[in-house]
């Protein structure tokens, strides 16, 4: 995983992986707001509807259960409020994620989620499609922690 914490540390996914994905939203809330919410890893079961638990086993580790994969993850690099990076692995993967926020004005943050996986179930269980997919309703379910904002 050391090569690919280089990447995260720099902001960036391995765009040599076999399977990447980018996305993007408008979130109807405050920069600080997005950013508190995502970097508060243990409430991600509480908003994200594809992580059924995920446990802080130090101030930048993690193990979750995102889409029924188990991945034990690292947080390679943070900005506040502007970029969150993390690395995972799981059973025959190895992923890449990268946040990346925009403040587009005071109640309204821009957000990019860019990732990359490779492994063997990349050819077979966890392809583009899953992780397009994902990433949509990741987002989604992001923004929808925020419609009470207006």
């Amino acid at each position: 995983m050391d090569q690919l914490e280089k990447y995260a540390k720099n902001g960036r996914i391995n765009e040599e992986a076999s399977v990447m994905d980018k996305q993007s939203i408008i979130i109807p809330a405050p920069i600080q707001e997005v950013w508190d919410l995502i970097v508060a890893l243990e409430s991600w079961p509480n908003w994200n509807s594809q992580v059924s638990s995920l446990n802080a086993t130090s101030d930048k580790e993690f193990e979750w259960v995102f889409c029924n994969e188990r991945f034990h993850s690292k947080i390679a690099y943070m900005e506040e409020p502007y970029t969150f990076c993390w690395i995972s692995k799981g059973s025959l993967l190895k992923a890449v994620h990268v946040y990346k926020l925009d403040e587009i004005n005071e109640n309204k943050t821009s957000i990019v989620l860019e990732g990359s996986m490779q492994g063997f179930k990349t050819y077979f269980s966890f392809n583009h499609r899953k992780l397009h997919r994902s990433f949509v309703k990741w987002l989604e379910d992001l923004s929808n922690s925020f419609e009470h904002v207006s």
